[in-house]
């Protein structure tokens, strides 16, 4: 089982490697939440983001996603409809 600083940790790279159109101020609040220890809320909207901007995704990311979304016991809700947007 994944600790949860390795989780932080893992999804602040991510959000701060992401270069895409989800607004600067939204990927700060997903970052500003994870530092928060609040990461499933941060991968939750980051997800959410993704899907209503019809970002299209790397497999690598989407398996990032996957893994830290599984680890932290969220719903597969978040990032089923990713799959659709893989590029």
């Amino acid at each position: 089982m994944m600790e949860l600083a390795e989780v932080e940790k893992r999804l602040l790279v991510v959000l701060t490697a992401f270069d895409g159109p989800i607004p600067a101020y939204q990927l700060d609040d997903m970052r500003d939440l994870c530092r928060a220890g609040e990461p499933g809320v941060a991968l939750e909207n980051f997800a959410t983001q993704l899907d209503e901007y019809s970002v299209p995704i790397k497999k690598e990311l989407l398996d990032e996603i996957i893994t830290l979304g599984t680890a932290m016991g969220l719903d597969p809700k978040y990032w089923i409809p990713l799959r659709d947007q893989l590029s």
